[in-house]
């Protein structure tokens, strides 16, 4: 049986789709983990963000959810500049 795809969250609203505790992919992060974050846009495309888990350990869920949509905003931001760009390989 397939599994629904999510729908997109309201303008400017961002659905979390999921999240998992991980061990960091990142060398110098060795033996800490991560908190992988994906999440969908307003427009249906999808994120991942990855944030050092002791970032949000011990923290509120509310406080929680502003240090992820803080960060989103911010990835989001970041890869929209590159949307719709053409460069040249020639």
């Amino acid at each position: 049986m397939a599994v629904p795809l999510p729908t997109p969250p309201g303008p400017g609203r961002i659905r979390i789709v999921d999240r998992t505790r991980m061990p960091s992919l990142d060398t110098s992060r060795m033996g800490r983990y991560d908190e992988t974050i994906t999440f969908m846009d307003d427009r249906g495309r999808t994120y991942v963000l990855v944030i050092p888990a002791e970032e949000l350990e011990g923290k509120s869920e509310e406080e929680q959810a502003r240090i992820i949509a803080e960060r989103a905003r911010a990835l989001v931001g970041q890869r929209s500049s590159w949307t719709g760009r053409e460069l040249s390989i020639a």
